[in-house]
């Protein structure tokens, strides 16, 4: 679940990024609440407007501006937190992997493919970056988004959030089953990329050999 996988990152990889972990999750929660405040602000807008309050409608724009100000500066400076913390985190990965591959034995290190190696460090992590990004996004910021429009419409129509909640599980089902289907469908295509590095690798050790093998 992304639960875990958020803990797990940030108990074994991510210590050293703690600190940013919290600063990134504080950023991602007003960035929600910022945009969880544009519907109140849009119903706030229609009533002064439908009710000819002339006095009040100076305030509409510099209520947008503001939200929009404080939106944009918290998510500027969350995506490069979040960066940091995510090649942080491959960065150890990658020096751990590399650790682990030049203290393998011949005979083991004999069991992988050249290309298979090379599709280790870099498809799978640069898939497992992206994976990472979409975690730290989703569990937070995603997360605190939809509670807070979960929010907003209850305070401007109880009812008609009562039936989108009532309807949102039937529409949920097929989203987890398209989630499964493209979950198996990289794992195919993680083999076959691993499978064509490989194959490429050795065919340029090949094409080498040959080279060394007509100059001589």
């Amino acid at each position: 679940s992304l639960f875990f996988l958020y803990f797990s990152l940030l108990k074994k990889w991510g210590v050293s990024e703690k600190n940013n972990f919290y600063v990134a999750n504080l950023l991602m929660l007003i960035v929600a609440s910022t945009t969880a405040l544009y519907p109140i602000v849009i119903d706030y807008a229609f009533n002064v407007i439908s009710n000819r309050e002339e006095n009040k409608i100076f305030i509409i724009p510099v209520l947008i501006i503001s939200i929009t100000f404080v939106k944009g500066f918290a998510y500027f400076y969350q995506t490069l937190v979040v960066g940091k913390i995510v090649n942080t985190i491959i960065k150890n990965i990658q020096v751990n992997l590399f650790q682990k591959l030049i203290s393998l034995d011949i005979l083991s290190l004999g069991t992988y493919k050249g290309g298979s190696l090379q599709s280790r460090f870099i498809n799978d992590l640069n898939i497992l970056k992206e994976a990472i990004t979409r975690v730290l996004n989703n569990l937070v910021r995603d997360f605190f988004t939809l509670v807070g429009l979960l929010a907003s419409m209850v305070y401007l129509d109880w009812a008609l959030t009562l039936c989108v909640i009532l309807i949102y599980p039937i529409a949920l089902k097929p989203i987890i089953l398209v989630g499964k289907k493209t979950r198996y469908i990289s794992s195919k295509l993680q083999e076959k990329i691993a499978t064509a590095s490989a194959f490429l690798n050795e065919a340029a050790i090949l094409a080498d050999a040959a080279d060394i093998t007509r100059r001589y």
